[in-house]
């Protein structure tokens, strides 16, 4: 569901300066604690879905010809990228076993025909998470198990579930959206992992829930809109185990992650941002202005430690599209800013983040930028009309990607690790 309304949504769409700041020793020690809090999981090598979505998937692309006014904004304005720029001509091609080391491949042929098979999470103690459908009336999906290590497969019970998106992934359960009608109220399915029985928690909150996030302490927080615009949200968290505990958490945000890190948020969604606010686990909080541009719209964000990403599209030049992912570390010094026509962000793992080229051309694939080295990569080739890469599943040393396969009727969907 999340891919074919990305697709949808995209299709309504329409130098750094002098003196650069330092940031390897803060990057340094972000990336150590990172390690640390995966090392358990390190020798099963899959940390991806500990805990929830991460890199909130934009519900409204950047503004198309129509809002040409609201792209040009002042003319006066500065929309120059801070820090280091890199572009897509800058990627080093990735070379399988040196950078880069497949963990697993799955195939759909056609999805022009059916909804395939897809790999939308992993679990901490190395296991994928596969989702096959939904199929038939009832739109059901059978959800399975799969060690990517010996090829053992485990069937969950209970037959075939009606599940959505995978929202978390842990040691004790995983944590599906369930399928809403009009109207309905919003439902998570959770498959017990001990118990190995399924379970379904809803809750009736005041407004309509733009999208939900991060899952993290047994609770899962949503965005309530607060007027219909999809540019703020109020943030509430509920629990998992109770449907009558829902809370409003008293902030008022645009793109967010939750999570171990702590909670972090922009000003806005879908226009001009000028505000990120990180709150540390202790309670420390600060707000910065991550000087994003004046006329680019904040779609997306993630999170990788002391390390955050902004998806943002920022305007045309002709035909050509100006869309960045910004990073920089969450005191707000910058990091680099990938700037080209038709990229967006695609995720994080322990390593970096990813980005998805669109095209034109040749460039179209996956790209991953390495915090250690400061460099982009390319890693896979054109993505086709169906992305299946987990986009959302919080870093871990896993990720996922996908390429076109049968003239961009299908894709392969790949999952690895960075080995650097």
């Amino acid at each position: 569901m999340v891919n074919e309304l990305r697709e949808l949504l995209r299709e309504t769409a329409a130098h750094p300066p002098e003196g650069g700041v330092e940031v390897a020793e803060v990057l340094a020690g972000g990336r150590a604690r990172v390690r640390r809090r995966s090392a358990t999981v390190a020798g099963a090598g899959a940390a991806a879905a500990v805990a929830g979505v991460v890199a909130v998937t934009a519900l409204v692309a950047g503004p198309g010809d129509g809002d040409a006014a609201r792209v040009a904004g002042d003319p006066g304005s500065d929309n120059r990228p801070v820090g280091p720029v890199l572009t897509l001509a800058d990627a080093r091609p990735a070379t399988p076993g040196d950078q880069l080391r497949e963990v697993a491949a799955l195939a759909n042929d056609d999805l022009d025909r059916a909804n395939g098979t897809y790999l939308v999470g992993a679990t901490p103690d190395g296991l994928l998470v596969e989702r096959e459908g939904p199929r038939g009336l009832a739109n059901d999906s059978l959800v399975t198990l799969v060690d990517p290590a010996t090829g053992g497969r485990d069937v969950l019970p209970g037959g075939r579930q009606q599940v959505e998106d995978l929202l978390a992934a842990d040691e004790d359960r995983l944590v599906f959206r369930g399928q809403r009608a009009q109207g309905d109220e919003l439902a998570a399915v959770v498959y017990d992992r001990a118990d190995r029985s399924w379970s379904t928690v809803r809750w009736d909150l005041p407004a309509e829930v733009a999208y939900a996030a991060d899952v993290h302490d047994g609770r899962l927080h949503v965005g309530v809109d607060t007027g219909g615009e999809i540019q703020r949200f109020d943030l509430w968290s509920l629990s998992l185990t109770d449907g009558d505990d829902v809370r409003d958490e008293g902030e008022v945000v645009g793109d967010f992650t939750v999570g171990p890190e702590g909670t972090a948020w922009t000003g806005t969604h879908n226009e001009p941002n000028d505000s990120l606010t990180v709150v540390d686990p202790d309670g420390d909080r600060r707000t910065f202005d991550p000087r994003s541009g004046d006329r680019c719209n904040q779609l997306g964000m993630a999170r990788v430690g002391e390390v955050v990403a902004l998806s943002q599209y920022c305007g045309r030049t002709g035909d050509v599209r100006d869309d960045r992912v910004q990073v920089l570390t969450d005191t707000g010094e910058p990091v680099v800013t990938i700037q080209d026509d038709g990229i967006e962000l695609a995720g994080a793992s322990d390593d970096g983040v990813l980005v998805t080229a669109y095209g034109p051309g040749e460039r179209a694939g996956t790209y991953f930028y390495e915090l250690d080295s400061a460099r982009l990569w390319r890693i896979g080739g054109d993505v086709g009309r169906f992305g299946s890469g987990w986009s959302g599943q919080r870093p871990g040393a896993w990720f996922s990607w996908s390429t076109a396969v049968n003239g961009g009727r299908g894709a392969t969907q790949h999952v690895g690790d960075w080995v650097g």
